[in-house]
C-alpha cells in the first residue's frame, strides 16, 4: 500500500475488541472486503519511475454493499481503514515526515478508539 508500512506491531485490537496477531487479522479484513462485502473493487497506481525489484504501490477502494442491497455510494477505502484499525502504519520520509498526511486523523482517531498496536 502506497506510503505504508503493514503490521507495525505482532498484535492488535481487532475484531470485538480481541488480540489477533496484526498478519492473521490483516488477512481476516482483506477477505471479508474482497471476498465478502465489495461489489466492486478499484485500484490505482501511480508510478513515474519504477524501480527494479520493488512492487508498484497501489492503492485500492472497494465498493460495498450494504446488507442484502448493494449501495453503490459507499465506498470504503483501504488504506484508511488499514491505518484506523492499526493494521497498517504511516510511512516516514528520511527526514520524518509523514507519506501519508491524508491519513494522519485515521491513525489518531484509531488509537484513541483502543484499535490496533497492543505492543510486541
Amino acid at each position: 500500500m502506497r506510503g505504508l508500512d503493514s503490521c507495525p506491531s505482532q498484535k492488535v485490537i481487532y475484531n470485538a475488541q480481541q488480540t489477533w496477531n496484526c498478519k492473521d487479522a490483516a488477512k481476516d479484513y482483506a477477505g471479508a472486503v474482497y471476498n465478502d462485502r465489495a461489489s466492486v473493487v478499484l485500484c490505482k497506481t501511480l508510478v513515474l519511475t519504477p524501480t527494479p525489484g520493488t512492487p508498484d504501490p497501489v492503492s485500492c477502494y472497494a465498493l460495498v454493499g450494504t446488507g442484502t442491497n448493494l449501495d453503490p455510494y459507499a465506498v470504503s477505502n483501504d488504506d484508511d481503514s488499514m491505518v484506523f484499525q492499526g493494521l497498517a502504519s504511516i510511512g516516514l520520509t528520511k527526514d520524518g515526515k509523514p507519506l501519508r498526511p491524508d491519513l494522519l486523523k485515521s491513525a489518531v482517531m484509531g488509537k484513541q478508539m483502543g484499535l490496533g498496536n497492543v505492543g510486541q
